[in-house]
């Protein structure tokens, strides 16, 4: 976070088992919302089906077919946030055909109450990242000053018409949070995407990975998300993560600036008490629904995205390998 004689310097280092010590495992179905083909397993099982484990020192996150479905991991931190700046290294990042992963914050026993923040969300093989924000209504992001970010906005095309219920030829650009807003998809949300190619998906992977930042500060009015993938990572970033100063006014502009306080159109109280989540689902209402129009070879060889996910070689990039995570907390009390 920007230097200040409020913020905390010390942050807290997870990696390996001490990262899987953070969090709890959610077992079972995936939730009725996202309907992934996915059963997310424990820590025992994922272990026995080979889908948890660590890969010299870093953790791997994978899946299996089981049954009727996929068995995979979703971890659920055991700490609440309110602010936060986190930096996640990756050594690789699930991609292909069906794969829906995503890293990101949420109180879902509280939502969109609470808010939800995806920090890193990949859909089929997408190429740039993305980052979204949920609310409940009154928080937009028309505000955000273009210049000091460099990603683009994601746009709501083809919402129905209200009085025909024919796809509108006109677009806009998905800058209002709110999950229930009419003149966007259901649940879009805020939405911006990066500039760089390969900060997601194949690119990614083949440099060996790379770093996402989020940086969430009620107190500076801000949050804003970084992507950089490696041989890319400015130095003064890499000096963060391994325990230097931090001043991510020097980390070079963000692809993503969400402007959040008194002096914005969304209050910072739209985004409070949530954990972090670490996930892999399959097909479900994003990537099931894409999967003709993101992989239109794989809809006519297979039919479905479930069948398509079924075979275990057709989705052996479509694994988490963590380095590690470091989060800073500033100690003041953020403006409401």
């Amino acid at each position: 976070m920007p230097r200040s004689n409020s913020r905390n310097n010390e942050s807290t280092y997870q990696t390996g088992q001490n990262l899987l010590d953070s969090y709890e495992f959610y077992t079972g179905k995936d939730s009725e919302g996202s309907g992934g083909y996915v059963t997310y397993v424990d820590e025992e099982v994922g272990r026995e089906l080979g889908v948890v484990g660590e890969r010299g020192g870093s953790l791997y996150l994978g899946s299996k077919m089981m049954n009727e479905s996929r068995a995979s991991v979703r971890l659920e931190g055991l700490q609440r946030y309110s602010n936060g700046l986190f930096l996640l290294r990756l050594l690789h990042a699930p991609t292909g055909c069906g794969s829906w992963p995503a890293w990101w914050l949420t109180d879902e026993s509280s939502w969109p109450v609470s808010g939800e923040i995806d920090i890193f969300e990949s859909v089929n093989s997408q190429t740039r990242a993305k980052t979204a924000l949920h609310t409940t209504e009154g928080c937009e992001m028309k505000d955000a000053p273009r210049g000091e970010f460099t990603g683009e906005w994601d746009t709501a095309i083809g919402i129905p018409d209200k009085k025909t219920g024919l796809p509108r030829e006109t677009s806009k650009l998905a800058t209002n949070c709110y999950v229930y807003d009419p003149d966007q998809w259901l649940n879009q949300g805020c939405v911006v995407q990066s500039d760089t190619e390969g900060t997601v998906g194949p690119g990614f992977n083949e440099k060996g990975g790379g770093m996402y930042a989020l940086e969430w500060d009620p107190g500076y009015g801000r949050i804003r998300t970084w992507a950089w993938k490696e041989g890319e990572i400015p130095e003064e970033v890499i000096d963060a993560y391994n325990g230097g100063d931090v001043d991510t006014d020097e980390w070079g502009l963000p692809y993503g600036l969400f402007p959040i306080g008194e002096d914005s159109d969304c209050p910072s109280g739209h985004f409070r008490n949530m954990r972090i989540v670490f996930n892999l689902a399959f097909c479900g209402t994003v990537a099931g629904n894409r999967f003709g129009l993101d992989c239109p070879a794989e809809k006519e060889k297979y039919g479905t995205c479930e069948k398509f996910v079924s075979n275990d070689s057709n989705v052996e990039e479509a694994y988490w390998l963590i380095e590690g995570m470091r989060v800073w907390q500033r100690q003041f009390v953020e403006h409401q």
